[in-house]
């Protein structure tokens, strides 16, 4: 192999690393990020960003004598900070009636008292 041919491997060779050493730091994802509203998570790069949103929304509320709970979930991404694609909507979950709250409430008093 002449000089020439072997400067130009040593450039193929550099350039291959240096492209490979960029795209991991643009796109490698740091891990998941968690937040604090319980539920939602994501992962995050410097060119991007993928979020599973799952997060309380608003109070318990009471109808037909059961509580009602709402959550926000949905999916949001931003590519080189331009949302690209964010669907998310409202869940209602039902939890206890009336009744079973005030039962709970009667023993946690109790429990407390002695």
């Amino acid at each position: 192999m002449s000089g020439n041919g072997k400067k130009k491997l040593i450039r193929t060779a550099v350039i291959i690393f240096v492209s490979l050493l960029i795209s991991l730091v643009l796109f490698y994802p740091g891990g998941p990020i968690k937040c604090a509203d319980g539920g939602s998570y994501g992962y995050s790069a410097l060119t991007y960003s993928v979020w599973r949103i799952h997060s309380l929304h608003g109070y318990p509320t009471i109808k037909n004598g059961r509580s009602y709970q709402e959550y926000e979930v949905g999916w949001s991404v931003t590519i080189l900070g331009i949302k690209v694609y964010d669907e998310r909507h409202i869940e209602s979950e039902a939890g206890l009636t009336v009744s079973e709250i005030e039962s709970i409430k009667e023993e946690i008093d109790r429990a407390m008292r002695n």
